[in-house]
């Protein structure tokens, strides 16, 4: 049983879809002639269509019926259009933390609290950079979890390094939060306190 031939688009392009065996060879410009004797085809255009039937470029197809059409998917909006999508919600934030005596700072703990949402959870990998993704769009809090990196060491008074204006800083030995930005890659320097050490 011979199935019907079907439309359908692919991009721009209207296409048609038949079987095989509906699809008639002509090998000559002899069968192209005899193919479109008693065709109804002005005169001006018969020559070009005998030409293009001799050598393949065009192709004669049987249609037993009228093509059926696929259906096409119905489209509906995944949300109400007055409401953000997942993408307008959710967001990331990276962050790079450097020490300044040049330790390194792979491994450290990090704790990640979003505007709204539950916490993240994660760890420095190499050269002290981690990211975290599909968090809540707008500002979260961060925090370096406990490690050896970030306690006081003694140590003689010195320059304990610049900090450029694109970077946070976190005083070793110290607790506190920093409010970072999604959307944004923080660069954060661990700094030695001024401790004088006095041996005995």
């Amino acid at each position: 049983m011979s199935s019907p031939p079907v439309r359908f688009k692919i991009g721009l392009l209207d296409c048609l879809l038949v079987p095989a065996r509906d699809v008639r060879r002509i090998a000559s410009r002899d069968e192209a002639a005899a193919f479109l004797r008693g065709c109804d085809v002005p005169e001006d255009e018969i020559e070009g269509l005998i030409e293009g039937l001799a050598d393949g470029s065009l192709v004669p197809v049987r249609l037993g019926r009228e093509p059926a059409l696929m259906d096409a998917p119905e489209i509906r909006p995944l949300v109400e259009p007055t409401r953000p999508t997942e993408d307008e919600q959710r967001s990331w934030v990276s962050i790079e933390v450097i020490h300044a005596a040049g330790l390194d700072t792979a491994g450290i703990e990090v704790e990640l609290d979003p505007a709204s949402g539950a916490e993240v959870f994660g760890r420095l990998g190499e050269g002290g950079r981690w990211r975290a993704d599909g968090i809540a769009r707008g500002s979260c809090r961060l925090s370096l979890l406990d490690h050896a990196v970030l306690r006081a060491r003694p140590r003689i008074m010195g320059d304990v390094g610049s900090v450029s204006d694109q970077e946070l800083w976190w005083e070793a030995g110290t607790t506190r939060n920093l409010e970072l930005s999604t959307a944004a890659h923080h660069r954060i320097r661990i700094i030695t306190p001024r401790v004088l050490h006095f041996s005995v």
